[in-house]
């Protein structure tokens, strides 16, 4: 199928910005870049509900901040029809949002990842073992996928033989995460095949909880079980987990290593000063981080840059764009795994800030440590179509990136 290399266009001819079309998921940051240079907001057309987009930094930060005027709160049949249980986190504002982030948040703070690092130095390890040295892998599935989704598993406590299941249930979520916000007709299939996917997680997690009840771990889902009354909740927070720590994750490190190939002097350099591997994962953050844009809904009637916005638009935030702001970020189109400070957006700001934040962190560095010490050389071996993308502009989702790990 021959690239499609039209710009989406508006009825009187101009160009349009749709987030769904094949041009933006083939060139997302052109387009935001685009955006950001022709103004502050865009209203979208044609889409079945109204929806307001922004692409700089110095809008989408203190919006993220500000969840009084831009709230994450969706009404509960949104909720339930859309996030199911994963709406008692994301689906929520202050002070129902801060009581349950309060329990679950310090499971998940930096010096809360010591005793995990064993856990994942040792998954990570085990699925290099199966790689390295293959004359090909998928680098997505076999060695990402595969590590990220152990690292989940262990925590909320699956065990190793559902864990392919966990990874192809959070992967069908992905599709389409992000996209019906933009939908200019309904998807029944769409929404069907998610239901039945959350609903199928739903009552694995149910039935999996009560397993953990009567047998408590070490694990953080069993701390979860002992401070979370509600079922419900806890499967809400379990979802949450293996979804967006398995997907996101694995989409980083995929796409890292990508940027990694395309500059070869800043992997060389990675490689010759192994120091520089916290800027370096920060930098691949900045540069392709996961999640493109984030929702919220307006409290109030207001006017932004000449866009009328009015109370219940939904408001896309643009964290992929405002994370090559060259208004807030030096040089933003340049891959800089020195770059200091690295003020991205990567990972949201704000009361909604990632949950994962630190974990993902710490995958990373142990990762792409591991990969570099124990391999002379990564190449790509199928050329130009050594990468293939999931096909959701919205999210920066890889669905294949073909590699040859050869040892030292």
């Amino acid at each position: 199928m021959s690239e499609p290399s039209i710009r989406p266009a508006l009825p009187d001819g101009g160009p349009d910005f749709d987030p769904l079309s094949a041009y933006f998921e083939r060139h997302p940051y052109e387009e935001l870049k685009r955006m950001r240079e022709q103004g502050r907001a865009w209203r979208h057309h044609g889409t079945l509900m109204p929806v307001v987009s922004f692409f700089h930094d110095a809008d989408i930060r203190p919006m993220l901040l500000d969840w009084k005027t831009w709230s994450s709160q969706r009404s509960p049949e949104y909720n339930e029809k859309a996030l199911g249980d994963a709406a008692i986190l994301i689906g929520n504002d202050p002070p129902t949002h801060t009581h349950y982030r309060g329990i679950a948040a310090p499971l998940f703070m930096p010096g809360a990842m010591a005793p995990l690092m064993p856990m994942i130095e040792r998954e990570v390890k085990a699925t290099l073992d199966e790689c390295i040295g293959k004359d090909e892998i998928n680098f997505v599935e076999d060695f990402a996928g595969t590590a990220t989704v152990r690292v989940v598993c262990n925590i909320v406590g699956i065990p190793p033989k559902d864990r392919a299941r966990m990874r192809a249930m959070t992967i069908d979520i992905a599709r389409d995460d992000g996209r019906p916000v933009f939908w200019k007709s309904n998807h029944e299939e769409v929404i069907a095949r998610v239901g039945r996917v959350m609903a199928e997680m739903t009552e694995y997690l149910d039935e999996h909880i009560e397993r953990v009840k009567r047998q408590p771990r070490e694990d953080i889902l069993s701390k979860l079980t002992k401070m979370l009354d509600n079922p419900r909740h806890l499967v809400g927070m379990s979802i949450l987990i293996l979804a967006a720590g398995n997907e996101t994750t694995t989409n980083l490190l995929a796409h890292g290593l990508q940027e990694l190939l395309r500059h070869p002097e800043q992997l060389a350099l990675l490689r010759k000063h192994p120091e520089l591997i916290d800027s370096a994962v920060e930098e691949m953050l900045r540069y392709r981080g996961t999640i493109r844009k984030q929702d919220r809904i307006s409290m109030v009637d207001t006017e932004i840059d000449g866009v009328q916005i009015n109370k219940g638009d939904s408001i896309a935030l643009w964290n992929a764009s405002a994370s090559r702001d060259p208004s807030a970020i030096d040089r933003p189109e340049e891959f800089d795994i020195t770059r200091k400070p690295n003020r991205h957006l990567a990972l949201g700001a704000g009361p909604h800030m990632c949950i994962g934040n630190a974990l993902a962190r710490v995958e990373m560095r142990i990762a792409y440590r591991q990969l570099l010490e124990r391999t002379k050389h990564i190449e790509l071996t199928r050329g130009d179509d050594s990468y293939r993308s999931m096909g959701n502009g919205i999210l920066e989702g890889a669905e294949r990136l073909s590699v040859r790990l050869i040892p030292n």
